[in-house]
């Protein structure tokens, strides 16, 4: 099983994305995404980081609220699909991924 490449840094799951159909070309990383709050709560979700653009990707369905919100799976992740990607709609996300990516 691939491990996160962040085992140690902590990295906050986001709070506003949006569906894109189709992500850019580009090499996938999987992260271990802390969900935040008072929750500890951890997801891995691969992540693809395009200049200041982050997609996210599912690894494995959670059935947890903010996982299926997140990729708007439903409850019980219902819709769940391996393939889906959303685009991180925060503008300064990007900046904890670019130090995994510029190796």
């Amino acid at each position: 099983m691939q491990k996160p490449l962040n085992l140690f840094g902590v990295m906050w799951l986001p709070r506003v994305v949006c569906d894109v159909e189709q992500a850019p070309e580009g090499t996938w990383g999987l992260f271990q995404i802390d969900e935040g709050g008072y929750s500890n709560r951890k997801y891995n979700l691969y992540v693809l980081l395009n200049e200041t653009d982050v997609y996210l990707k599912p690894s494995q369905p959670y059935c947890s609220g903010e996982f299926e919100q997140l990729f708007n799976f439903g409850i019980g992740c219902v819709h769940y699909d391996s393939n889906k990607v959303v685009l991180v709609k925060d503008p300064l996300y990007y900046k904890q991924f670019v130090d995994y990516f510029a190796k």
